[in-house]
């Protein structure tokens, strides 16, 4: 199957998309008619269709906040395979925090992360992989 280059536009017909934006790709306008993921089909499979629709696109009462270190390492992944920018939703640990060097058992590393993952962070252009926000 040929791959399609993503022209911008919802998508309207069936087919394999590439350079599709990470900011893009979880937005529910992006295909129309409605569309399935494959994270959704593994959710049906492994789990029920109950779990697949509580973090579906379309289900207004999603929580978009929720984030799993699996999650943010996806989005880390994706943007690394299809040659996106990190620095306006990633950060690098520094080699120390408060003269430690990184182990997120201690406090101090775990104050840094909170304090990355804060909301109220906006003014640093580095902070952990979040959700997009429908």
């Amino acid at each position: 199957m040929q791959s399609i280059p993503w022209d911008g536009k919802p998508i309207t017909r069936p087919g394999l998309y590439r350079n599709i934006p990470l900011a893009n790709y979880h937005q529910r306008d992006l295909c129309d008619p409605v569309r399935v993921s494959s994270s959704i089909l593994r959710t049906i499979i492994h789990k029920s269709p109950a779990h697949a629709f509580t973090n579906y696109s379309l289900n207004p009462h999603r929580d978009c906040e929720t984030q799993t270190e699996s999650m943010a390492l996806g989005r880390f992944l994706h943007k690394a395979v299809a040659g996106e920018p990190f620095d306006d939703d990633c950060v690098l640990c520094p080699p120390l925090v408060k003269g430690e060097p990184f182990n997120m058992r201690k406090t101090v590393w775990q104050d840094w992360k909170a304090e990355q993952e804060a909301p109220a962070n906006t003014s640093s252009r580095h902070r952990w992989p979040r959700a997009p926000r429908a």
